[in-house]
C-alpha cells in the first residue's frame, strides 16, 4: 500500500524501483514512517486483484516468428567450428543409449584443413595415455566422410573414420598420448565428405588406467533440436519484446511458460501450441527490466523444462563508437551466435571491443600475414555494428626469439611489423592499437623479463612504426595486470619516457572479489604522476580490462552488476576516458571456474542457439550507456560518509549516479522540481519534492537521479 502522504508517481509503462527495501519519499513521508510504512510496490505485486490487473496477458492472436532455427543444432559443451550450410549436426532420437544422439549429414566434400566440426577440450595429464570409445551407426556414409579426432586439428593428433556404407550400431575407439607440454585434449567430430546419415553416441574418454576424463554432454542428450528459442538477441526492445519458441524435431506440442522479474515476482504467463514447429510469446507489454523465462514443452518425446534470463531495454541511440564503453571479446566471428552478440553489444552501448589477434596464427611464413577467417569476419561485424576495435597483437611467433615474447632487435621489429599490418588490414574499425597484453605478467615469456625497461624496448619500436604508417594511430599501453594499480611499475615507466610513446595509459586494476571504491584514490594519484612526468600535460587513462567473475562464494550476479556500474561511474569521475569491461561473455558453462565467468553474458547454451544469455550486468551496461549518453563528468559531490555521488551533465540536464558502501544510507536532495530516480535495471519513479526536499534510502546498488538538484547530503 502507498501512503497518501507520499509524493511519488511512476512514469508510464515502467515499473517502480525494484531494489531491496526501497524507500523513496519526500521529507514529509519520512515523518510519517512511524504511522504507516511507505512501500513502493511492483505494478503486479500485492493482492490478487492488483496482480491480475497489472500482469501482461498472453496474446491469443498469432504473432510473427522472429527467426528460424540455424542449420545445425547446438549441443551444450560442444563448440561448433567452421560451420557450413552443407554440413548439418543434428540431435537425433535414434540413440544407442538414452533419448538422443548426434547425427551428421554432409552434402559433399568439406575443407580438409579446417572442416566443419563439433569440438570439446578436456583436461589431460601431460604425457598421459587416453582411450576414447563411442558408438556409430551409418546410412549411405561416404569413404572417410565423418571422422572423430583427438588432439589438435593438425600435427600430433589421431583420428578414426566412421565406416563407409550402411550399418547398425558399431562400437569404435582410438588411443592418444597427450604431448608432454599439453594439458588439454580436443575431442572433435568432423564432417569431411559426403554422408547421408552418420550417427554417433555415448562417448567415453578414459586415461591413466581406468579414470574417466571429464567429457561433458558425452551422451549428446542436451541440444537445441527438441526445444529452443530462435531469437538473435535476448536483449529485447521495449514495446517489441517477443520470444520465438521452436522445435526442429517436433511439429506440434504444448508450451507453458511464465515470466518472473529479478526479485522472483510473477509478471506474465501463458499456454500455447507449436504450429508447424514454431510459436511466439508476445511480451510487448513488459516494461524495462531483467526477467527470467521458465518454459515447459510437452512434446512427443516427453516433457522438456527450459529456463533463461532476458532483458527488456531501450537500444543505444546513435553510432556505438561514440560511446566511452568497451568490452573484451575473446570469441572471434564466423559463428552465428557470436556475430549476433556483436550486434547486441552495440545495442547496449558498447562502442569498442578489445580484440586480441594471435601473431603465431597470422604470420605463418616470415613476413607473410594470413588472417584467420574468424578474425576477418569479426572485424567485418564490428564495422557493420559501428564498433571500433582496440587491436591487440599477441603474443609471440616461432620465427622470432624461439617463439618467446620478443626481446631481440629482430623479434621486436617482427612484432612491430605485425602490429602495423594489423592496423592497416582493418581500417574500418578505427586506429587504436594496444601494445601487448599484461607485459608485466605471465603472458610475457621473453628473455628480457617483465620490467618497464624491457617494455620500453618493445613499445618504442612498435609505436614509432605505427606512427610512421599513420600519425593518427592511437597507441595504448602498458596494460599492466594487477590487483589494483602497479604504481611503482608505472612510475618507472613514466620516468623512462614511456608517455612519449603512448596516446593513452592503460591498466587492468582488478580488485575482485572486493568492491571498486579503493581505485578512486589511485586514479587521482596516476593523473598527478602523468602531469608531473609529462610537463604538466595530461594523458587519457583507459582501463582496458576490468571486471568481476560470477561464482558461488565469490561474487554474485547482483554484486557483479553493482560493482561494474559503480566502477564505471567512479572511473569516469577520476580521469578515465574509456572503460572496457572484462569480458563480453563467459567462455565456459563450468560454474566453479573463475577465469571463465567474467562475462556480461553467460556462456552459450543449447536452449538459445543464436544468442548469449544476459546476466544482470548486461542490462546494467545498457542502462548506464543510456543514462550517461552525451554527458561528461562534472563533479563528485560530498554526499556524506559511505555515499558516492558522481554528477554527469549540467544543471537541469544532470544525471547523478549514487550508491552507498554501507548496508544502507539515507540521502536528502534539495530540489524544487520533480526528480526521476532510475534503478540499475531501468525501472524509474518520478518523485515530487515536499518542502523542497526528496529523501532516498540507498543500498550498494547504484541508482540514477535526474533533475534540477541543488544539494546532496547524507541524513544518516
Amino acid at each position: 500500500m502507498m501512503s497518501e502522504h507520499s509524493a511519488k508517481r511512476r512514469t508510464p509503462r515502467t515499473p517502480a524501483l525494484k531494489r531491496r527495501t526501497w524507500w523513496i519519499a519526500g521529507i514529509a513521508a519520512v515523518l510519517v514512517v512511524s504511522l504507516g510504512a511507505v512501500v513502493i510496490a511492483q505494478p503486479w505485486a500485492g493482492s490478487d486483484v492488483a496482480r491480475d490487473a497489472g500482469k501482461p496477458e498472453a496474446t491469443t492472436a498469432a504473432a510473427p516468428v522472429i527467426e528460424k532455427l540455424p542449420v545445425s543444432d547446438d549441443f551444450d559443451w560442444w563448440t561448433p567450428i567452421t560451420p557450413s550450410e552443407s554440413a548439418e549436426f543434428l540431435g537425433s532420437s535414434t540413440a544407442q543409449g538414452g533419448q538422443s544422439a548426434l547425427e551428421i549429414r554432409s552434402a559433399g566434400p568439406q575443407s580438409e584443413s579446417d572442416p566443419p566440426r563439433l569440438q570439446q577440450a578436456i583436461s589431460v595429464v601431460p604425457g598421459g595415455s587416453y582411450t576414447l570409445t563411442f558408438w556409430a551407426k551409418g546410412t549411405d556414409v561416404g569413404e572417410n566422410a565423418v571422422q572423430v579426432r583427438l588432439g589438435p586439428l593438425s600435427g600430433d593428433s589421431v583420428s578414426v573414420s566412421l565406416p563407409a556404407g550402411t550399418y547398425d550400431w558399431t562400437q569404435m575407439s582410438l588411443d592418444y598420448v597427450s604431448p608432454g607440454d599439453g594439458s588439454k585434449m580436443n575431442v572433435m567430430v568432423m564432417a569431411t565428405g559426403q554422408a547421408g546419415s552418420a550417427i554417433v553416441d555415448s562417448f567415453v574418454a578414459t586415461g591413466n588406467g581406468s579414470a574417466v576424463a571429464p567429457l561433458m554432454n558425452s551422451d549428446l542428450e542436451s541440444h537445441s533440436g527438441q526445444v529452443a528459442l530462435t531469437n538473435k538477441s535476448l536483449m529485447l526492445t521495449q514495446g517489441e519484446a517477443r520470444l520465438s519458441v521452436a522445435s526442429r524435431q517436433f511439429a506440434g506440442g504444448d508450451i507453458t511458460w511464465s515470466i518472473v522479474d529479478e526479485l522472483g515476482a510473477a509478471v506474465a504467463d501463458g499456454t500455447q501450441k507449436l504450429d508447424e514447429h514454431y510459436t511466439t510469446i508476445d511480451l510487448t507489454e513488459l516494461p524495462l527490466g531483467f526477467y527470467r523465462l521458465n518454459l515447459n514443452a510437452v512434446l512427443e518425446s516427453g516433457p522438456q523444462d527450459r529456463s533463461t534470463t532476458f532483458g527488456v531495454v531501450e537500444p543505444f541511440e546513435g553510432v556505438a563508437s561514440t560511446s566511452n564503453f568497451g568490452t573484451h571479446l575473446h570469441f572471434h566471428g564466423g559463428e552465428e551466435r557470436v556475430d549476433n552478440l556483436i550486434g547486441t553489444l552495440a545495442d547496449i552501448g558498447v562502442g569498442h571491443v578489445r580484440a586480441d589477434v594471435a601473431w603465431w596464427a597470422t604470420e605463418r611464413s616470415p613476413g607473410v600475414y594470413d588472417y584467420e577467417a574468424a578474425t576477418v569476419n569479426a572485424m567485418d561485424e564490428y564495422a557493420k555494428a559501428g564498433i571500433n576495435a582496440l587491436q591487440l597483437p599477441v603474443y609471440s611467433n616461432p620465427f622470432y626469439d624461439d617463439g618467446r615474447t620478443p626481446s631481440t632487435p629482430e623479434g621486436l621489429k617482427g612484432y612491430a611489423n605485425f602490429a602495423g599490418d594489423l592496423l592497416n588490414k582493418f581500417p574500418n574499425v578505427g586506429k587504436d592499437v594496444e601494445v601487448y597484453n599484461e607485459f608485466d605478467h605471465t603472458f610475457n615469456t621473453g628473455l628480457c623479463g617483465p620490467t618497464p625497461e624491457c617494455y620500453m624496448d618493445m613499445l618504442s619500436v612498435t609505436s614509432d612504426h605505427l606512427k610512421s604508417l599513420d600519425p593518427e594511430t592511437t597507441v595504448v599501453g602498458p596494460g599492466n595486470a594487477g590487483m589494483g594499480f602497479k604504481l611503482e611499475w608505472l612510475q618507472k615507466f613514466f620516468d623512462l619516457g614511456g608517455l612519449n610513446y603512448v596516446d593513452a595509459v592503460s591498466a587492468h586494476p582488478y580488485v575482485q572479489p572486493g568492491p571498486p571504491e579503493k581505485l578512486a584514490a589511485d586514479l587521482d594519484t596516476i593523473q598527478q604522476m602523468i602531469l608531473t612526468a609529462n610537463n604538466g600535460e595530461s594523458k587519457p587513462i583507459w582501463l582496458t580490462e576490468m571486471g568481476w567473475a560470477t561464482k558461488e562464494g565469490w561474487v554474485s550476479d547482483q554484486s557483479q552488476a553493482d560493482y561494474l556500474i559503480r566502477v564505471m561511474a567512479l572511473s569516469f569521475g577520476h580521469g578515465v576516458e574509456r572503460f572496457y569491461s572484462y569480458e563480453a561473455a563467459d567462455s565456459s558453462l563450468m560454474d566453479g571456474d573463475i577465469e571463465s565467468n567474467f562475462g556480461l553474458f553467460e556462456a552459450s547454451t543449447s536452449f538459445v542457439p543464436s544468442a548469449f544469455v544476459p546476466k544482470l550486468a548486461a542490462v546494467g551496461q545498457a542502462h548506464i550507456a543510456q543514462q550517461l549518453q552525451g554527458k561528461t563528468f562534472t563533479v563528485q559531490e560530498d554526499a556524506g560518509e559511505n555515499v558516492s555521488s558522481y554528477v554527469f551533465g549540467e544543471k537541469k540536464d544532470a544525471t547523478r549516479v549514487i550508491w552507498t558502501t554501507a548496508e544502507s544510507s539515507t540521502v536528502t536532495l534539495a530540489s524544487k522540481k520533480p526528480v526521476t530516480v532510475t534503478s540499475l535495471d531501468g525501472g524509474s519513479t518520478v518523485i515530487d519534492p515536499v518542502k523542497g526536499l526528496v529523501t532516498l534510502e540507498l543500498t550498494g546498488t547504484p541508482v540514477y537521479v535526474a533533475g534540477s538538484i541543488n544539494l546532496a547530503a547524507a541524513a544518516g
